[in-house]
């Protein structure tokens, strides 16, 4: 690759993430069977090709349902090394944890019909061969970007959108006290992360830009508690990025998408 052109693109492994087909579904498919079986079953108890379900406000403005995937992505690992002492091993993903995003076939057209098309053709891969996770791995597909990660610059608090009001609202986040219980807090971040696909990777400064102004609303407003005697010689706290809790649903700092 010559100088002028240097890429931080990689080919990512895509996992498409499912909701029940129905909602009150409480089976449990069979982890006996075979893997086409229960891949079969999979693919009829969950629904991944999601429609977004506009609020009442969202309606009035013009914006209408549409089709989307929600998708993990990752470096796809499988990469095989011999060690000294002749042992073959396979090597872990050089990512350390999945990033979230949404694939709209309104503004990425391409990649959407792509993923259903290897959705339709079924192929795809149980992830961690549970077939009750509601969770596909496509095996022959890979998604061409990257996940950028850079300083807000300031703390902000972290939103999510609740799924009954279509509403934002502020996320919580349990966190450890040094008595060993625990106290629910505003979780706050400093980070902004976001998946830059190949067709973005040259606009990726203003994209930047954008996403900092976007977040730029819920900056978390540093008070200053010192007095006029000690002004100067002890600076006001500054809140802590917390660790955000796992959870069924993605929630990002911050996202090119809104998640519908």
């Amino acid at each position: 690759m010559s100088k002028e052109k240097e890429t931080r693109c990689i080919v990512n492994d895509v996992i498409l993430v499912g909701k029940l087909r129905n909602v009150n579904d409480k089976s449990v498919i069979d982890s006996t069977l075979s893997h086409e079986e229960q891949k079969e079953l999979a693919l009829k108890k969950y629904q991944f090709t999601l429609v977004t379900d506009p609020s009442e406000a969202a309606k009035n403005a013009g914006f209408n349902a549409g089709r989307y995937f929600q998708i993990r992505t990752a470096d796809p690992a499988g990469e095989t090394m011999t060690l000294a002492n002749g042992r073959k091993v396979r090597l872990s993903s050089k990512t350390g944890k999945y990033g979230w995003a949404n694939v709209f076939e309104s503004n990425r057209k391409v990649h959407f019909d792509e993923i259903r098309e290897e959705l339709l053709a079924k192929r795809v891969q149980l992830v961690g061969g549970d077939p009750n996770n509601g969770t596909v791995r496509l095996n022959e597909y890979g998604l061409m970007g990257f996940w950028d990660e850079f300083p807000a610059g300031f703390f902000y608090e972290i939103m999510t959108i609740n799924k009954t009001t279509g509403k934002k609202e502020k996320m919580m986040s349990a966190i450890r006290q040094d008595d060993g219980t625990f106290k629910k807090q505003t979780a706050t971040s400093n980070i902004i992360r976001h998946f830059v696909f190949q067709d973005e990777e040259d606009n990726l400064e203003a994209i930047r830009e954008n996403l900092r102004k976007q977040v730029e609303k819920y900056k978390v407003v540093m008070v200053d508690n010192t007095t006029d005697n000690d002004r100067g010689t002890q600076a006001p706290a500054n809140p802590v990025n917390q660790e955000k809790p796992a959870t069924e649903t993605p929630k990002k700092e911050v996202s090119v998408d809104e998640e519908p």
